[in-house]
Parts: structure tokens; C-alpha cells; sequence
């Protein structure tokens, strides 16, 4: 089976990619939008074609409706993903002659037993059903030639846990001794993990959670943990573990961790139960995740959504990879979108196709250190041009990556001074 994937995010592909490869047998081709995928499907022979709805200079209906009209390759099966709960746009897609639609965010387990049913209902062979000794997949010609997206994705790892059986009971209970395998492999783990009996008390903490702690040991002893929580946080923390304990349910809280003399960091705690066979709760295993970074630019942010909202001109705001995640009233009245419509969208689909790939050249130039400040020619929701004058700078984080772009623009005349100016670029192409 050959499966062409479309998506402009390079971690989905790689995570389909494995996931059809390893499960599937599947051999696959990637593209990083749709405006590449007729080449490609035309140029090599595929079986499938996995089409993500939202992609900067050629979406997925659009790449869809030109796929259906070119006769080469019109009758090709087509799965949509979509993180969208939009249903007009995927009744869109339906009507259009979908395979099927898968939503995102993806997990891994119930996403392969939706292609076996999507693939089996399609009569596609699945190895792990009817094993054939057949070739090795021929290699496919490598796609039409991708310039990078227009800005790039900001992949964030996740940790997370499950509660667990532990059959015999494996000698856990009563205290871990120092020498406990157990011990040995929770020692080695990357994460912060700690342990603490079925009433809740620390027994464990792990070299890495020790040290975010300042090596300070004492944190294992008793309930005196808590006195390591602001004071703001210990309250709703007892509350939570007082629950846990009770129900024997797995837990989630965010809290201030001091991690020096006066100094505390946010964390993202889960913990969750090891249960006996009969359901009688061993301990508890948990881990802390430093969101300290993120929880002060949340913070931040809000404290800019707010001034952001009230001001007379137009303010957009991206994340990494273009979508939009600010937009005020101000926006509104300018060009004619409502917050509603353009949070979680591409920037790009608001612009004609012909002036997509431009507005991708700025964009990954302004993501790459270069603040753009000028006349600029934008387009209405009803297609009208408007002359702007316009300020698109990257928005910092901690390190090199950038966290997005900032927009800012009025309609020229509006002020009652002038922005600086640059030598003006060549205009938009209408369409």
C-alpha cells in the first residue's frame, strides 16, 4: 500500500509516517502542502492520500477540489484530518468525495485501529491479517521539490502516565528498599518522579527531582513536603491528595514548587495509583513537569491580550507555525473577519491564492529576525483591497525559536502620524 501524506506540520508527518510504516507496512511519501501534492500524485503512483484541512498556501478543500478535477488521479481515496470542529468544513470535504476524516490531536492506539477499519472497509491488505510473502515496496520517486513551510513548528514533548495493576503485589508493600529494582530504574528515568505510599506520604524522590529541589532530601519525610509549596498552594494541593487518597483516582494539579531559599517555579504534577490485585492502592507514583516558562508567558500574554484588545489599531498575533492566536476589534473593523473566524487558522487563508506564497516569503523572513515595516496593499473578507501601513515583527521566547509574529496595521490616512517607512515592496498580485 502507498500512502501520500500533505500536512505542513513536520511532527504529524513523522508521527503518521512511523506509525503507517510500522503497523501498516505502508510505504510513504510526504509533501508539506497541498499546493505539492498534484505533482507528486502524478509523477508516482499512490493508493491513499492523507490531506490535512489547514495548510498555509493551498488548503485541503482547495487541494481537493483540484484533485477531483484532474482526471489522472480524480478517483483517488482520500482520509482528511482536521484539528477543526468546524462541521461546515468538513461537510465541505465530504461533499467533495472523502474516504473518511480523522480529527486531531491523534493518539497513537486508537489511531491504528482506525485505519485497520478505514483500510479493511476499503479492501486495502493488512500484513498482521493476511501475512504474504510478497516484495519489498518499490521505491518511490522522491516528491516535487518542498521549499520549507513558511514558518516552522514548535514541537513540545509530552510525559504522561497510567494507572498500574501490579500483579503479586512485587513486594511493594510497606516501604521501597534502597537496593529495589524498582528503585534502580526510577533512578535513571529523565522525568521527576517520586513515590510516596498509599496515604500519601513521600518515600521516593528521584535524582533529577532532588536536584530541582536544590538537593534537598528532606522533601521524602512525612507531610513536611508541603511546607516546599507556596502558600497560595497548599490549600487546593491537600485538597486534591485528600481526594486521591479517598478515591484511589488519579490526580492532576499545577503549583509553586520552591526550588531555592525564595524562589519557586511552576510545576505540572500528575500522579496516579499502583494498585494490588484486589484494587488496594500500594503507592502512588507521580511526576512534576517544570512549566515555570510557560505559565509566565501565559500570564504575560493575558496581561497583552488586554492592552492588546483596546487598541485603535489592527493587532494579529501567530504561533510558530502561522496560526492565528490574537485578534482584536480593532482587526475586526478593518478587514472585516471576527476573532471567531481567524483563531486557529492560518494567517495565509485570508489572502487570494496569488498572494499566498508572498505573504509565506515575509512571514518566514520576519520569523527569521527580519522586522518588516511599510505600506502594504491587505485584502477584506469580501476581496476588496485596503492600503495599510503595517509593522510584522517576531515575537521573542527564551533561547533562539521565536514564539510567532506579531502584526500590527491601520488604514493609511487613519493615523495622525506616520510609521517609519521603508522602501515600499511590490504590491500583493490581485487575483
Amino acid at each position: 500500500m502507498r500512502i501520500l501524506i500533505a500536512d505542513d506540520d513536520s511532527v504529524t508527518r513523522r508521527f503518521l509516517k512511523r506509525l503507517l510504516e510500522r503497523n501498516f507496512g505502508a510505504t510513504v511519501g510526504e509533501v508539506a502542502d497541498g499546493m505539492y501534492v498534484l505533482d507528486t500524485l502524478q509523477r508516482a503512483e499512490y493508493d491513499l492520500l492523507l490531506l490535512d484541512l489547514r495548510m498555509p498556501v493551498r488548503d485541503g478543500i482547495s487541494t481537493l477540489k483540484a484533485l477531483r478535477r484532474t482526471s489522472s488521479v480524480g478517483s483517488l481515496n482520500v482520509i482528511v484530518m482536521t484539528a477543526s470542529r468546524d462541521e461546515r468544513l468538513v461537510m465541505d470535504a465530504v461533499k467533495l468525495g472523502i474516504t473518511d476524516y480523522i480529527l486531531k490531536p491523534f493518539e497513537p492506539e486508537s489511531l491504528t485501529r482506525r485505519f485497520e477499519r478505514i483500510f479493511l472497509a476499503y479492501g486495502y491488505p493488512l500484513p498482521f491479517h493476511e501475512p504474504q510473502a510478497t516484495e519489498g515496496p518499490a521505491d518511490l520517486p522522491p516528491p516535487a521539490p518542498m521549499p520549507p513551510p513558511p514558518i516552522e513548528d514548535d514541537p513540545i514533548a509530552e510525559f504522561s502516565l497510567r494507572p498500574v495493576t501490579a500483579a503479586g503485589d512485587l513486594g511493594l508493600v510497606g516501604p521501597l528498599p534502597a537496593d529495589s529494582p524498582t528503585l534502580r530504574l526510577l533512578d535513571v528515568l529523565p522525568q521527576m518522579v517520586w513515590v510516596t505510599g498509599p496515604d500519601g506520604r513521600p518515600e521516593y524522590l528521584n535524582p533529577r527531582a532532588q536536584a530541582f529541589l536544590d538537593g534537598d532530601a528532606t522533601a521524602a519525610a512525612g507531610w513536611g513536603w508541603l511546607h516546599l509549596l507556596h502558600p497560595d498552594d497548599v490549600q487546593e494541593v491537600r485538597r486534591l491528595w485528600t481526594m486521591a487518597v479517598r478515591t484511589g483516582q488519579a490526580q492532576k494539579a499545577e503549583y509553586r514548587l520552591q526550588t531555592r531559599p525564595r524562589h519557586y517555579r511552576w510545576c505540572e504534577a500528575e500522579w496516579v495509583p499502583l494498585t494490588g490485585e484486589h484494587g488496594t492502592v500500594l503507592k502512588w507514583v507521580g511526576v512534576w513537569i517544570d512549566i515555570d516558562d510557560r505559565k509566565r508567558l501565559q500570564m504575560v500574554a493575558q496581561r497583552d491580550d488586554r492592552t492588546l484588545w483596546r487598541q485603535r489599531d489592527a493587532v494579529m498575533a501567530t504561533d510558530p507555525a502561522g496560526r492565528v492566536t490574537f485578534w482584536n476589534e480593532a482587526a475586526t473593523r478593518l478587514l472585516g473577519w471576527s476573532a471567531e473566524e481567524m483563531i486557529g487558522r492560518s494567517v495565509l487563508e485570508r489572502f487570494p491564492d496569488a498572494a499566498r506564497t508572498i505573504m509565506a516569503e515575509r512571514l518566514r523572513g520576519v520569523m527569521g529576525g527580519q522586522e518588516w515595516v511599510g505600506r502594504f496593499q491587505d485584502f477584506r473578507k469580501d476581496g476588496s483591497r485596503v492600503s495599510t501601513e503595517a509593522r510584522l515583527v517576531a515575537l521573542p521566547r527564551a533561547g533562539q525559536a521565536r514564539a510567532g509574529v506579531l502584526w500590527v496595521s491601520g488604514e493609511s490616512g487613519s493615523r495622525g502620524h506616520q510609521a517609519p517607512v521603508q522602501p515600499p515592496a511590490p504590491d500583493v498580485p490581485s487575483t
